[in-house]
Formats: C-alpha cells, sequence, structure tokens
C-alpha cells in the first residue's frame, strides 16, 4: 500500500473522448520525502514515514521533530504521515517519492477531513424535509419533531438524530478513478469530488 501527502486545489470539469462533461478535481502531490524506514527487526513492524514541504520554519519546530529530521537531512515540516508496507526494496531515507508511483486508469482512495459546516439544524444535518408550511403551522417549518418517545418512557434515545455539530470529521472516499497525471506540474486529476476544502492536506491512498 502505498500513500502520498497532497493538497486538494479545487474542481473543475473536463471532456473526455466521446464528448461527455466529467467532473474532477485537481490535486497537487509534491514530491514525498521519506523521512524514516522502520523495519520489524528494529521497530516490530514495516513501515515508510514521509512528509511534504509545507513552508514550516525550524524554529516553530518542537526539539524532537528538529533532531528526527535531522537524521535524514530533510527540510523542516509540520505534515508528515505513516504508512505500512512490506515492501521497502529501493526506498532510501532521504529520498523522494511522488506521482510516478500511480497510473492513468487506476482506482485509489482518498482521505481527508470533510469541510466543517458549524452546528446546524436536523434538516441540513440529516436531511429532514421539514414541517408544511401552511394549515396553522407556526414557525416550526424547519423543527426536528418530536424527539421523544411515549409516556412511559419519556427520554430521548441515545443515537437520536438531532441539531448539532456538521462537518470537520475524517472521510474516506474509495475507488476514485485517476484522469490524469502531469509529472511536470506534480498534479493529479481524479474522478468526482474529495472531502476538504481548496487548500487542505489530503492523502492519497493506491
Amino acid at each position: 500500500m502505498l500513500t502520498l501527502l497532497g493538497k486538494k486545489m479545487g474542481m473543475t470539469s473536463i471532456f473526455a473522448e466521446d464528448g461527455t462533461v466529467l467532473p474532477v478535481t485537481i490535486v497537487e502531490v509534491e514530491p514525498n520525502v521519506i523521512t524514516q524506514l522502520k523495519t520489524v527487526e528494529r521497530d516490530g513492524y514495516s513501515a515508510v514515514q514521509v512528509g511534504i514541504k509545507d513552508g514550516m520554519k525550524e524554529k516553530n519546530l518542537s526539539k524532537p521533530v528538529r533532531g528526527h529530521l535531522k537524521k535524514t537531512s530533510s527540510e523542516p515540516m509540520r505534515t508528515m504521515i505513516e504508512f505500512r508496507t512490506d515492501d521497502l526494496d529501493g526506498l532510501e531515507e532521504g529520498a523522494s517519492i511522488g506521482l510516478e508511483k500511480l497510473t492513468v486508469g487506476s482506482n485509489i482512495d482518498v482521505i481527508g477531513t470533510t469541510k466543517g459546516r458549524g452546528f446546524t439544524g436536523g434538516m441540513k444535518r440529516h436531511g429532514f424535509k421539514g414541517h408544511r408550511a401552511s394549515h396553522g403551522e407556526e414557525k416550526h417549518h424547519r423543527t426536528n419533531g418530536s424527539i421523544s418517545s411515549t409516556a412511559r418512557l419519556t427520554h430521548v434515545w441515545k443515537g437520536k438524530r438531532m441539531s448539532g455539530h456538521m462537518g470537520n470529521v475524517r472521510q474516506t472516499v474509495k475507488n476514485i478513478k485517476v484522469i490524469e497525471i502531469d509529472l511536470e506540474k506534480n498534479i493529479l486529476v481524479l474522478k468526482g469530488s474529495i472531502p476538504g476544502f481548496s487548500g487542505s492536506t489530503v492523502m492519497v491512498v493506491q
């Protein structure tokens, strides 16, 4: 399994060969620096740790992170992830991996954090249709409706769909098709939408 860090640039549309319009998401995937290789003999499991240059200053990093990055002579970075893999052949600490590992037409998974919507009502959060807007209905058009049970058990059941915080959660979208790869500009074009706002960091998993 290969995991790369990228930045969601936004959405647009392109024309396919048959003339149909495809909604696509543009992801910038700069070369990920290998900051550490973990082996079964030393760490108990096999994994690769990668990071991306995000403009972080060395003075803003903690001393343990600074020392960790200096082992591989890596530039200061804040965003790092680790993914498990048994195939460490050809990988070296301090080297870079990028879009050359992906192929056009393959399906990948994308992990990101959804947009935070704050405190929302039941209609926006759960898709409730609301109450009718006539026949004496007064100021209850967007309310949830009844939330309790019968008179004998007068309490709200745990897990009841109600108003509350919406968004800002980790979400995975599976089997997204790779439409185009631009190795010169480090651009990845994916079919459809992915979680997160424009400029947010996402994980591309193959």
